[in-house]
């Protein structure tokens, strides 16, 4: 009988050690899972930001090309290469032509663009006109110029019988 009970107690022992082992490894695995099952939310999440990120993107590209290219060309049509403005003068001639006032241009001096700022070709007019209304319709002509301009002065006087103006102000290039 003392033969029978040790490997009954042998294989209890074992059984026991082995059973251990067992809960030992369920439990590693139990917290490798639980970690991967964190790791694998956390991708999750990202992917879904991402992927919400990119809706929004898609939506600003579909609004740039109904809109904002239209915009995008406007602009450009108001604020010419640098190049464009070499005839300056002569369209703001063309313009006092219309308006039946004598005409003066100076080129002042210029400002480079940058890449977040526009260039500018800073520029005095001297107008004369036989009435202050002549030279405010050529100010008006000036004011819906084609390219981008502002006058920084105007100073209007009457030395004679006709009206005189000099303007100061910059048109713009990109």
């Amino acid at each position: 009988m003392q033969l029978l009970k040790k490997p009954v107690k042998r294989e209890i022992i074992i059984a026991i050690a082995i059973i251990l082992a067992l809960l030992a490894a369920l439990a590693f695995l139990g917290f490798r899972i639980s970690k991967l099952t964190t790791t694998i939310s956390k991708n999750i999440q990202e992917v879904l930001d991402r992927s919400a990120s990119i809706k929004l993107l898609s939506v600003l590209e579909d609004q740039y090309a109904s809109k904002g290219e239209r915009y995008s060309r406007i602009l450009e049509n108001a604020i010419p290469p640098k190049d464009a403005l070499v005839d300056l003068q002569k369209e703001f001639q063309s313009l006092a032509a219309q308006e039946n006032v004598g005409f003066g241009f100076t080129f002042l001096g210029e400002t480079p663009a940058g890449q977040s700022n526009l260039g500018a070709v800073t520029y005095r007019l001297n107008v004369q006109g036989g009435s202050l209304d002549a030279i405010f319709r050529f100010m008006r002509r000036l004011a819906s110029f084609r390219y981008l301009n502002g006058l920084n002065s105007v100073a209007i006087n009457k030395p004679d019988a006709n009206f005189q103006a000099v303007l100061n102000g910059q048109a713009y290039y990109r």
